[in-house]
């Protein structure tokens, strides 16, 4: 279960059930190891146009509501990377969703193993679809709402 809590963190790991491949100095490798990053503050622009778009998926679906707040007065501060995925999925919006994520993947908030941070779409393409989705849920939660969610819950 994730948390929201009062210290973010500015990167967490995150293991593949199957390898990717990479190139570095020494040669062809593989790990299953990547490294996530909080998104930079020249990022912030991307990083908006994400948390804009998985607030309205849900609030589209009724996150918003009088009744969701009242059943969880009593259990605030968590929110699972499932939940997150599952309001995204229900948005029609989800494939340019995923796609603002990878963006910001390519863009300096992955590395692999810590060693490779240039990443392509050849390194995305390499991870099964559905763990890449594992990995949105977890990053979102972790990078792209936890300060919103915090606010929101402390209410």
């Amino acid at each position: 279960m994730a948390t929201i809590n009062d210290t973010y963190k500015s990167d967490f790991t995150f293991e593949l059930s199957n390898p990717i491949s990479y190139q570095d100095e020494t040669g062809q490798k593989e790990t299953k190891t990547l490294v996530l990053y909080a998104p930079s503050n020249k990022l912030s622009k991307q990083k908006a146009k994400l948390r804009q778009k998985v607030i309205a998926s849900f609030l589209a679906l009724g996150g918003n509501s009088n009744n969701q707040n009242k059943a969880n007065e009593n259990e605030k501060a968590s929110l699972e990377p499932e939940q997150v995925l599952f309001a995204l999925a229900a948005n029609d919006k989800f494939v340019e969703i995923k796609q603002e994520f990878c963006d910001l993947l390519k863009n300096g908030c992955l590395s692999l193993e810590g060693n490779c941070n240039t990443i392509t779409d050849y390194h995305l393409q390499q991870i099964d679809d559905e763990e890449l989705e594992e990995v949105m849920g977890q990053y979102i939660v972790n990078f792209i709402i936890a300060s919103w969610m915090k606010r929101l819950l402390a209410k």
